[in-house]
């Protein structure tokens, strides 16, 4: 923070302030503010969308209105997204995919439908050009294709993946996995669920719940229009994907 006159800094880097890179100095009766951070600077700004809501009473769809001008709110039948699971290196494949579930799990794999315990450990790796896959460290089937693993009213666990906001426990998902052979010994492993149920695990990881239900349906909104657009992008199908989870 600058002094007008003379000019010294009187305060590098306020705690207060939202952003490391933030200044501010008076010019007379004047304040110039000098900023910059992470912030993409397109689209919607959370803070902006708390702020519109609590101290000017917009609803979500005044709010959307400001931040995209030229765009118009419609409605859609609910589809399926292929969401790519990324792992520990943030990289979309994977040495070893191990997954769990509270409840009984069904793996259908070489045309056949192998039940799984509740609790029990499952592995999936490449061996040469086979997917092999082990129940409780056994070894149950090998060969080449793709694995699908549902779990009925349950979450799968994914135990070999840990995300930055999970701090103590593995993340879990809903709809089925599927595992896919790459050909460098690794492997995909692709969350097949519903748009809206996707977007119930999103959002909350994007926006706070205090920040008020009118700014999270903008979000919702925002996220979903996402998710959506590149559920139409055809060269990411290629990969088996639609997006990622960064």
């Amino acid at each position: 923070v600058y002094s007008s006159s003379p000019k010294k800094v009187l305060l590098k880097n306020p705690s207060s302030a939202p952003s490391g890179f933030l200044a501010f100095e008076k010019v007379g009766e004047s304040y110039n503010f000098y900023g910059g951070g992470y912030g993409h600077g397109v689209g919607m700004a959370q803070a902006g969308a708390q702020d519109m809501s609590r101290n000017f009473n917009k609803n979500y769809a005044e709010i959307l209105k400001f931040y995209y001008p030229h765009a118009n709110i419609k409605t859609f039948d609910n589809k399926t997204a292929r969401v790519a699971i990324t792992g520990n290196d943030s990289s979309t494949q994977h040495k070893l995919v191990k997954l769990v579930s509270k409840n009984k799990m069904v793996v259908d794999f070489k045309n056949k439908q192998t039940e799984v315990a509740p609790g029990n450990r499952l592995e999936f790796k490449m061996n040469g050009k086979n997917l092999e896959f082990y129940n409780n460290g056994k070894l149950v089937l090998k060969g080449s294709g793709v694995a699908k693993i549902a779990s009925s009213n349950s979450l799968i666990g994914v135990p070999s993946v840990k995300k930055e906001h999970v701090k103590t426990k593995f993340p879990y998902y809903p709809g089925t996995l599927e595992v896919k052979p790459l050909t460098n010994g690794k492997v995909n492993l692709i969350n097949e669920v519903s748009v809206e149920e996707y977007l119930e695990y999103v959002v909350p990881s994007e926006m706070s719940s205090d920040f008020g239900v009118e700014p999270l349906k903008v979000q919702s909104i925002a996220a979903r229009t996402y998710t959506l657009k590149n559920l139409c992008l055809a060269t990411l199908r290629a990969n088996g994907y639609h997006i990622d989870d960064t």
